[in-house]
């Protein structure tokens, strides 16, 4: 695909299909078809997560956050933690998901809008009936997950059928719960004008990415038009829906394969000791991730099994022809990402979960894959933009998770649901403390 402004397949979708009715389509940047404010809000989001001192602060965040994490799972051990068989230190069974959920909101909401929403406390203190009550923090992430679901609702489902009697009751659910969620984040916006406003010196002011946006958008240095603090809101709604849902259901995933395969598991522990040594307490630097070939090479072959994304759409703005097909314009376009990352043609036994197939070389024979069978970032122009900052933030929670912990999954096969995006909606793991 071209990069250039008049690429025929920038288009993800149309905004009749569902996207008016969400007012969305002309801002943010998984679904806008305006191409000047999707490249001008892409530009502040690589500097915010992609240049090199955003990708180590989110480093720093990630390491705060564990510690937080490695505090409260250890007192869920001391508390309710049980000797199993013969072994000699307690564990305790959780589900993984709310955890990695909250690790990642707390990152991406200090990355955002440095505000820090303390989830990892609230949800310890109450599972353990310290305190049962959600704060207002909590439901505002609980609705951006519901948020998600809207989404994908009303670009799959045509609006007759969401109007229809009974089913507009869960279509109203939806809404609402959007509306929600939208003033929560107008009032974000606000908040963080007003302290702007208040700063004289702009040294002073956070590099996170709403206030980016915020003096961005008033020095206007494009003579474009200026977005409202509504459109603002909207667009760091959509990025901390995809900053908190795709890494915590990745890393899911990889705690889930990793522990069903103990060669996997002991390359995994094994390349952790060689680069940081086997003691429990290291610092980790960007370089060292950049050596940690096998643990990416996991996360890539977790990331083809079960993709972010069950599909990628594109509309066809004018005709074209692709090989022998003719394409006709407006005509909107659908790669089926599930079926092409295992498909025969294209991979060396495709069910089987083989991280080697993504080294360059190994003991065995060396395996080469078809980089354009591999879709985990999407591709061409709308490529994620923050794959960078994923992939480093999975790996360091790897390597934080494995050095700290000895891990054994419980669940079977892992609740998924495949729609638009590729959930794990549970994954039970028994956990207990590494000795130092």
């Amino acid at each position: 695909m071209s990069s250039v402004k008049d690429n025929n397949y920038f288009v993800r979708i149309t905004t009749r299909d569902g996207l008016d009715d969400l007012q969305k389509g002309h801002n943010g940047i998984l679904f806008n078809v305006d191409f000047n404010s999707w490249s001008y809000i892409k530009k502040i989001f690589i500097r915010a997560v992609a240049a090199p001192n955003a990708l180590k602060f989110g480093m720093k965040l990630i390491d705060s956050g564990f510690q937080d994490l490695e505090k409260f799972w250890n007192l869920l051990i001391e508390e309710q933690g049980q000797f199993v068989c013969d072994e000699q230190e307690k564990s305790v069974e959780i589900d993984f998901i709310p955890w990695a959920r909250r690790i990642f909101a707390e990152t991406i909401m200090l990355m955002t809008t440095n505000r820090h929403p303390n989830l990892l406390s609230t949800y310890y203190d109450r599972i353990t009936n310290k305190n049962p009550q959600k704060n207002l923090y909590e439901e505002f992430f609980d609705r951006l997950s519901i948020a998600s679901d809207c989404v994908q609702y009303y670009l799959m489902v045509p609006p007759f059928i969401r109007n229809f009697p009974i089913i507009n009751i869960y279509t109203n659910y939806l809404y609402k719960n959007m509306t929600w969620t939208r003033n929560y984040t107008y009032n974000l916006v606000k908040e963080r004008l007003e302290e702007i406003e208040s700063i004289d010196d702009n040294e002073k002011l956070s590099t996170d990415m709403l206030s980016m946006l915020l003096t961005a958008n008033k020095s206007n240095d494009n003579n474009e038009k200026p977005m409202t603090n509504e459109e603002i809101g909207d667009n760091i709604a959509e990025i901390l829906i995809e900053g908190v849902d795709s890494p915590s259901n990745t890393l899911s995933f990889v705690l889930y394969y990793i522990g069903n395969d103990p060669d996997i598991e002991q390359r995994v522990l094994d390349e952790i000791d060689n680069i940081f040594g086997d003691g429990p307490d290291f610092n980790v630097t960007y370089e060292d991730l950049s050596k940690l070939e096998y643990i990416e090479a996991v996360i890539k072959e977790v990331l083809r099994v079960r993709p972010v994304t069950a599909t990628i759409t594109r509309f066809a703005t004018h005709s074209d022809q692709i090989d022998e097909f003719q394409i006709p314009s407006s005509t909107h376009l659908s790669v089926n990402i599930l079926s092409l990352h295992v498909h025969q043609n294209y991979w060396e036994e495709p069910t089987k979960f083989n991280p080697l197939r993504f080294l360059a070389s190994s003991n065995n024979e060396k395996e080469t894959y078809d980089k354009n069978a591999l879709v985990y970032f999407g591709g061409g122009l709308r490529m994620c933009p923050g794959r960078q900052f994923a992939m480093t933030l999975l790996k360091m929670m790897v390597v934080l998770l494995y050095s700290k912990y000895k891990f054994e999954v419980i669940t079977k096969e892992p609740l998924a649901q495949n729609s638009i995006n590729t959930q794990c909606k549970e994954l039970k793991i028994r956990i207990r403390c590494l000795k130092g």
